[in-house]
């Protein structure tokens, strides 16, 4: 098994009061008008519109929000995001 990343966020809470779901809506937002994206509804919780956001017809995006001042991203999150890649074409 390979070794878990640490990825440092640009994107932390740094006010406790703020939700992490409410933060994270806001973020995915900002991210897609910053990059000309497209949301996906109820952020991929549809199974058959996976990712959080696409960009253009072939590129698939999962955007990850933490409080913390790191996210780990473990071979099990990376899997499932191939996993829906591959899925959607």
């Amino acid at each position: 098994m390979k070794k878990s990343k640490r990825v440092r966020s640009s994107f932390t809470v740094n006010n406790p009061n703020v939700s992490i779901k409410r933060y994270a809506i806001r973020e995915e937002q900002k991210i897609a008008k910053e990059t000309g994206g497209t949301l996906q509804p109820k952020s991929g919780g549809i199974r058959n519109m996976p990712g959080d956001m696409r960009l253009g017809k072939n590129n698939l995006v999962e955007i990850k929000s933490t409080k913390s001042k790191q996210f780990i991203i473990s071979e099990e999150i990376l899997s499932k995001i191939e996993d829906e890649a591959m899925f959607s074409g």
